[in-house]
């Protein structure tokens, strides 16, 4: 009987040094979840701070549209409130110079995601959606895109992807 104590007294302590039998699984995997909820809160406050600066407008050097006599200067704007969409993105060609051209854009509702590495714009003002790496430094914005877009009023298949300037009023 004394045997039986003295085994079940082991066995006890092995669970008590080992932290309670299974309990060391649960706190570690409690401890798991909350740092990838801290991660997440961090990501989510990094983005919002990142939507308030991305707010404004961009514009890249001008360039000739297809019909190679008319200058226009890409324009991204991105309004943080909007009427028809909340939020949306817009990119359109101001025109510098030459036949006078309609002003037509390209605007949709746009999201902030990233991957703790990366930060992307995904605009669905594409279809589909399209999907922008983005990288702010003060007035700059440099943006490395998927694909072109279809903009009228700018080249054919135009690449949002360089460097582009916040517009000074």
């Amino acid at each position: 009987m004394k045997a039986r104590m003295t085994i079940a007294a082991i066995a006890l302590g092995v669970c008590l040094v080992g932290h309670g039998c299974g309990d060391s699984a649960a706190k570690r995997q409690a401890q798991e979840q909350k740092a990838a909820e801290e991660k997440a809160a961090e990501m989510k406050a990094r983005r919002e701070a990142d939507l308030q600066k991305l707010g404004g407008v961009w514009q890249r050097p001008a360039l000739k549209i297809n019909d190679g006599k008319t200058d226009v200067v890409p324009t991204l704007e991105i309004r943080l409130a909007d009427e028809l969409f909340g939020r949306a993105l817009m990119v359109s060609g101001d025109q510098v110079a030459g036949e006078p051209m309609p002003a037509i854009s390209r605007c949709g509702d746009f999201r902030l995601e990233g991957d703790g590495e990366k930060s992307f714009v995904v605009w669905a003002g594409a279809s589909p959606d399209l999907k922008v790496e983005y990288e702010l430094d003060g007035e700059k914005l440099k943006l490395k895109c998927e694909k072109p877009v279809d903009v009228v009023g700018l080249p054919d298949d135009f690449d949002l992807s360089g460097e582009w300037t916040r517009k000074k009023d």
